[in-house]
């Protein structure tokens, strides 16, 4: 758990940064792995589609960017969220099906099928795992603060109620 509160400690400028590259690289290998999917081979010419795969990229960051999924707090995301990525993925991948059949990109359009449902996957996947990773690092570390915060304010109340009911004071 010394990761997830080395990531807890960075600013949130810096963790925006790695969610930024994580989901790049993902969807770079999303795309790729869709077409090995397609064809059913690990052999395909990797560069007569990598155009298509580098404007995925492209397409995705200002919509993600604009979307909040870079603003929201991972670790007090809610079920309303999955909605948000669904509706953000989904407008990539048509934004990304159009301009590949617009600029005669080559990439097998099944692929895209394949790669959406896989990006779908992925992007609610690693939103999931970053919320489980940071919230178990912060029950290790600020929640142990917390007990003694709460045991502080019970006896605060044992005593006041204490010196009520000697004086007299009904609460």
């Amino acid at each position: 758990m010394k990761f997830a509160r080395s990531i807890l400690m960075l600013p949130r400028f810096h963790k925006r940064l790695i969610s930024i590259a994580v989901d790049m690289l993902g969807l770079w290998l999303v795309a790729v792995m869709a077409i090995w999917l397609r064809f059913g081979d690990s052999v395909f010419p990797l560069l007569d589609y990598l155009p298509a795969i580098a404007l995925l990229s492209i397409l995705a960051l200002p919509i993600f960017i604009t979307r909040g999924l870079y603003r929201a707090v991972v670790r007090y995301i809610g079920h309303h969220f999955a909605m948000t990525v669904l509706t953000s993925v989904t407008m990539v991948f048509v934004l990304w099906a159009a301009a590949i059949f617009m600029l005669d990109l080559k990439f097998p359009r099944s692929a895209i099928v394949i790669a959406w449902l896989l990006a779908l996957f992925y992007i609610s996947i690693t939103r999931l795992a970053a919320r489980w990773l940071l919230s178990e690092g912060l029950a290790k570390s600020h929640y142990a603060s917390r007990k003694k915060c709460g045991d502080f304010w019970c006896g605060f109340v044992r005593e006041t109620v204490a010196q009520c009911a000697g004086k007299g004071i009904r609460l």
